[in-house]
């Protein structure tokens, strides 16, 4: 009996370092003890403290479970928003919070102490590949206990009896097998399932916060803009107000004067011909002036 696999999805061929690792950044502890009770939920089965002090390993195993738990611990970060993402952009300034991720290709490939310490204790594969493997070995098994079957036969002349019991036993140890081979299928399939779920999650995330951001700066910018316009209007307005103060301190004048043009005009003759229209001038000034103050109270 045989069974065929979907067809991966490209998350599940990414490369990651194998057997399952975690990193932590900006540790600031060095205690195993510490470290290995504080993701006890996540089945780590040890910890490394490297030489800076800073980073710090988590080892989950080889297998589908440890995959699982790596990629729940790596998780539990991303919802904190301490994720690998998040080290990168504040590298330079992390604060006092810790980060967290599974490691990846990069991460193997990387310079430094945890480049190192994931090229001398394993290497790169997908999770595709480890299913592949667990199907694999079960195909094995069955292929194995067929070719037990054959090998009996060959020795069973003369034995009918006992061959009809051995066969019996053989071919019930092959149903049992191949029905937990397709319950692995059916586990494996629910488990790719659950791969593209949290992968879907992350995308949706991902995209909340950069529209939680744009959103933010639109509003900023949309507040920078009325604090400055609101400061053009009182500008304008204290603008007005003070040409208003010079117009009326110019009437003031003006009056003055023209009271006293009309105090030299008390005589005859030419000199009050010329004194009233020197008047008559300064009435007009003193009309237009008294014009140009009640255009500036209509812009207030």
């Amino acid at each position: 009996m045989s069974s065929s696999s979907p067809a991966a999805k490209p998350e599940q061929l990414e490369f990651y370092c194998w057997p399952w690792v975690g990193i932590i950044a900006n540790a600031q502890n060095d205690n195993r003890g510490y470290w290995l009770n504080e993701f006890s939920k996540y089945n780590p089965l040890g910890v490394e403290i490297l030489r800076d002090g800073a980073q710090v390993v988590v080892r989950f195993g080889d297998d589908l479970s440890g995959f699982k738990n790596a990629m729940e611990f790596e998780k539990s970060f991303q919802d904190q928003g301490y994720s690998k993402k998040e080290w990168m952009d504040r590298r330079a300034s992390p604060g006092a919070g810790v980060y967290g991720w599974f490691a990846r290709e990069d991460d193997y490939k990387s310079d430094g102490p945890v480049g190192n310490y994931l090229c001398t204790t394993g290497g790169l594969r997908t999770i595709s590949d480890v299913i592949d493997e667990v199907i694999e070995n079960r195909k094995k098994i069955a292929s194995n206990l067929v070719d037990e079957i054959d090998s009996r036969n060959e020795n069973m002349d003369g034995m009918q009896i006992k061959y009809s019991e051995e066969t019996r036993k053989v071919h019930s140890i092959i149903k049992r097998a191949l029905n937990e081979q397709e319950m692995l299928n059916f586990e494996l399939e629910s488990k790719r399932r659950e791969l593209d779920s949290w992968s879907e999650e992350l995308h949706k995330r991902e995209s909340l916060i950069e529209n939680e951001r744009q959103k933010i700066e639109e509003e900023k910018k949309q507040r920078e803009t009325e604090n400055f316009l609101a400061t053009v209007r009182e500008l304008e307005r204290d603008c007005a107000e003070m040409n208003k103060m010079k117009t009326e301190i110019e009437i003031l004048k003006m009056e003055c004067k023209f009271e006293e043009t009309k105090h030299l005009g008390l005589g005859d003759g030419d000199c009050d011909d010329k004194v009233q229209q020197k008047m008559d001038q300064m009435k007009e000034l003193l009309d237009l002036l008294q014009e140009t103050i009640g255009g500036i109270d209509t812009l207030e």
